[in-house]
């Protein structure tokens, strides 16, 4: 028998392949226990052994081969022993055994060549340990390993790891989804630490840090996918990975995908300043209180109330502080009035504030309700009516002190509100107004004209001042000036206002006037008149005249010629005495002074009676009057003298333009629902500085001698009356154009 090698021979020869070194990391350093050691030669027939432990099972069946040892009659199908008769190489197996007792034992065998001088294998050296302890240690960590891995594997954040170099080296699939789904090779062994998306994040500093052994973690960076290039927001650990003697071999990185978690919050934040940007740009004063009475809002608008910035409140007991600001209320009994959800008002609190002096507020107290429904504290809303109720007052001293009545009614019109000088000029208390409508003011005669004007002003809007009387407490009718406006909110008529003018001084001025400029225009037309009714009285003289002396001549020789001719001289004095008598009572009509009578009117008959008042009746040149009358035109139902008086006026004003030359043109027709009548002249003109005061009272360009200034003041105010207009278009040296329109209803 070749002598054996050393006892410890065996162990120069390491027990485990280069490739079982995954192994050997849960086994190696692990006390072991040798059974035994034997020689087999080569068919593995047992040359010699070594005692194994007392108690070895199978010792007391002989063994013949190194399998009999291990309790089987047939060789191992993973022999060592063979392994190393073919390569001539040391090798190792485990295997297991039932022991008789029904328990299992695990070993590990290790097989050694044996040479001879010329390096001939003439045997094999077979050392068995006892592994079993060893074996349920790494079934165990294959446990672990196994838990680990399926953490790792459904992890719902990304786990992944780097070398030292930065390139990814394992990771999972929550990592591989975040990156966008790409085949396991597009991650493994990609350079991540010098990725675009980690140079443009910053990450790179980060992960330099973990690299050199420092752990870290950085929260919701903006990241874009080196992949897909999908912002993301992420969060991400580093934890350096240490071999046994503490050098870095790498980083194990845990990513979370913080996108939808980063979104809620800057839109939670978005909200939250715009919930800051509207309390602060509110046009009410906010001051929201703690159950510790603590200040913790305070806008802008409590700044501009009460003079003193937010930095200098938030944070104060509002206990003491808004006492100091002359803010006298009681926070704790306010605090127990809202516990049950009550909503407090006060208004109309006057503050002597230090800051800004008096002011006045309306304010409104409300509970704070948390998520948990639960009062964390007070709302107060602030509500400076300092200079609305100044307004207030000043509209009220005007309103009440105005020199004419205002009312203001419904839609309907029933009376909203009434100052003292409409009281005053119908008579009424103000009870007694609101039991009333306006309609019912008005006098009888004068309600369909009324209504009228409030169908013209909701299709027109604004019109033109309406001369109505309203009845009073006794009855007597009161001629008034009305101007009415509407009061829309969102195109909807809600009320109306009425401007309510006393005229009867007016109108009885106006009376004296208008018989002051009939007196006047009699004073001019006396000399024409004077003259005219000399023409027929001349006439007259000398015809009575030739009449006596044929009388004279004749005697009683009157023959059938001469009373022929005694008959026409005589119709001739009739006819003429006739005339006279026509241009006498012309005159007496028109100065006669008469109450308005409105009656149907051909307007041409106004124009013909004019001519044969004015001068034209006296005018050599009758021809450089020319008329353009429309034919069968429409009747008007007007105050026929009212009429006449403005066109006389009109008339004359027009003689006078074209004394030094010129014609006049008078035409009558019809015009979108009116009677326009037309007097065009091509005198003089109207100078543009005078043509704002022609209808002024008294304002006149004549002599003395020739005009009062009346006459278009007048004439004015009629047309006003009559429901009309008068129209004037004049240019100096061009001539005037006077347009009269009267409504035909």
């Amino acid at each position: 028998m070749v002598p054996l090698p050393p006892a410890n021979s065996a162990s120069q020869y390491s027990p485990f392949s280069q490739d079982r070194k995954d192994i050997a990391i849960f086994v190696e350093g692990l006390p072991g226990m040798a059974l035994g050691c034997l020689m087999v030669d080569q068919n593995r027939k047992m040359l010699w052994h070594k005692p194994f432990v007392k108690g070895w099972p199978f010792l007391n069946k002989k063994p013949q081969h190194c399998y009999n040892l291990l309790g089987s009659n047939t060789p191992c199908e993973t022999c060592a022993a063979i392994d190393v008769l073919r390569t001539g190489r040391p090798s190792s197996c485990e295997r297991e055994t039932i022991q008789p007792d029904g328990g299992t034992i695990y070993y590990h065998l290790v097989a050694s060549p044996v040479k001879d001088e010329s390096q001939n294998i003439i045997g094999v050296v077979e050392v068995i340990q006892d592994i079993s302890s060893q074996s349920t240690y790494k079934d165990n960590y294959k446990d672990i390993i196994n838990f680990n891995y399926n953490i790792i594997y459904n992890a719902p954040v990304a786990i992944f790891t780097l070398n030292r170099q930065g390139i990814i080296t394992s990771t999972n699939p929550a990592h591989c989804q975040i990156a966008g789904n790409p085949p396991l090779a597009g991650i493994l062994g990609m350079d991540w630490l010098n990725s675009r998306s980690v140079l443009d994040s910053g990450l790179d500093y980060y992960l330099k840090k973990g690299l050199s052994g420092e752990s870290f973690e950085v929260v919701d960076v903006h990241y874009r996918t080196n992949i897909t290039g999908i912002d993301r927001f992420i969060t991400l650990r580093g934890v350096p990975l240490r071999t046994n003697d503490g050098s870095i071999e790498g980083l194990l990185c845990i990513l979370e995908d913080t996108t939808e978690k980063t979104n809620n919050l800057m839109r939670v934040e978005k909200l939250k300043r715009y919930n800051e940007n509207i309390i602060q740009s509110i046009s009410n004063g906010i001051m929201v209180l703690d159950n510790n009475f603590s200040i913790k809002i305070w806008n802008n608008f409590m700044e501009n109330i009460f003079g003193i910035q937010a930095k200098y409140v938030l944070g104060r007991s509002a206990i003491n502080f808004l006492p100091s600001l002359g803010l006298d209320i009681d926070i704790k009994s306010i605090f127990d009035a809202t516990q049950e959800g009550n909503v407090l008002y006060f208004k109309n609190v006057d503050i002597n504030c230090k800051n800004k002096g008096f002011i006045s507020v309306n304010y409104k107290v409300m509970p704070l309700i948390n998520d948990e429904n639960a009062q964390s504290g007070i709302i107060v809303f602030f509500e400076d009516i300092t200079q609305s109720k100044k307004t207030e007052i000043q509209y009220n001293t005007l309103f009440q002190n105005a020199n004419d009545g205002i009312v203001v009614t419904d839609s309907q019109g029933r009376f909203l509100s009434a100052n003292a000088k409409f009281l005053n000029l119908i008579n009424l208390t103000w009870l007694e107004l609101q039991a009333i409508g306006i309609e019912d003011l008005i006098f009888a005669e004068d309600v369909h004209v009324f209504q009228n004007y409030l169908l013209n002003t909701e299709k027109d809007g604004d019109v033109l001042p309406l001369e109505i009387r309203l009845s009073s407490k006794n009855h007597d009718p009161i001629p008034v000036e009305i101007n009415l406006s509407r009061v829309i909110v969102q195109n909807e008529n809600v009320a109306f206002q009425l401007i309510v003018r006393d005229i009867r001084e007016r109108l009885k001025l106006e009376k004296q006037l208008f018989r002051a400029s009939k007196l006047s225009a009699l004073g001019e037309l006396a000399a024409g008149v004077a003259h005219e009714i000399n023409n027929p009285l001349a006439t007259i003289a000398g015809y009575s005249e030739e009449l006596l002396d044929l009388l004279s001549t004749w005697q009683t020789d009157v023959i059938k010629p001469h009373l022929d001719e005694l008959k026409e001289i005589i119709n001739m004095i009739k006819t003429q005495s006739y005339r006279c008598k026509s241009i006498t009572n012309n005159l007496l009509d028109f100065a006669r002074i008469n109450a308005p009578t409105y009656s149907d009117v051909d307007i041409n008959e106004i124009i013909y009676s004019v001519l044969s008042l004015s001068a034209y009746i006296t005018y050599e040149n009758k021809n450089q009057v020319k008329l353009d009358l429309m034919e069968d035109i429409p009747l008007l139902k007007i105050d026929y003298s009212h009429a006449q008086q403005v066109m006389l006026n009109i008339l004359n004003n027009a003689f006078d333009a074209i004394e030094d030359g010129g014609d006049i043109t008078i035409s009558s027709k019809e015009h979108n629902n009116c009677i326009l009548v037309i007097f065009k002249d091509t005198g003089m003109g109207i100078d543009k500085k005078n043509m704002e005061r022609i209808f002024d009272p008294f304002f006149t360009t004549k002599s003395p001698d020739k005009g009062t200034g009346l006459g278009l003041s007048i004439s004015y105010r009629i047309m006003e009356r009559l429901g009309g207009s008068i129209d004037v278009k004049s240019k100096k040296g061009a001539g005037s154009t006077f347009e009269l329109r009267f409504p035909k209803e």
